[in-house]
């Protein structure tokens, strides 16, 4: 402390000048440490949200087609007349098995069954997405299996 009148040395303020440094360099790293904090909780926040979305997409993913026929077309219980169809996984997030095909607004389903999980075979161009099985003449022909564009998996219908 200085007395009345005296007058200030080089010291004193210097002491003044180190004080005053110290306490706005705390402020300043306590600023940023709370800044990183900020930083570090919101970087987390959308890495979790952007893994979440694709996740649940990817989960939920009900590999819908919508096909046309020409012509009447077997499933098993079932004889479907010419036109278009919507094939889907009925459970995707519990059931890989289990396909559903009903009208393309989906309103009216035609057929939900369990199918087999198969390989597409090496011979099938990845744009056919349904096999024809043979049946007796003048029937419809039975679809064999169904597969999902650009995916190497099927599902065979069980007759």
């Amino acid at each position: 402390m200085l007395a009345m009148g005296a007058i200030p040395s080089r010291a004193f303020f210097l002491d003044v000048q180190f004080r005053l440094r110290r306490r706005y360099y705390r402020q300043e790293e306590r600023f940023i440490m709370i800044a990183r904090k900020w930083l570090y909780t919101v970087s987390v926040m959308v890495i979790l949200g952007v893994l979440g979305a694709s996740a649940g997409r990817a989960a939920f993913d009900k590999r819908t087609t919508h096909l046309t026929f020409s012509g009447p077309v077997r499933l098993p219980g079932v004889v479907l007349p010419a036109g278009t169809y919507t094939f889907e996984l009925a459970e995707p997030e519990s059931n890989l098995d289990l396909v559903r095909v009903s009208s393309p607004n989906g309103r009216q389903v035609y057929f939900t069954g369990f199918t087999k999980l198969i390989d597409r075979p090496l011979n099938l161009p990845l744009n056919e997405l349904v096999v024809f099985g043979e049946g007796p003449a003048n029937a419809a022909p039975p679809i064999k299996a169904w597969f999902s564009p650009d995916r190497n998996t099927g599902h065979q219908f069980i007759y």
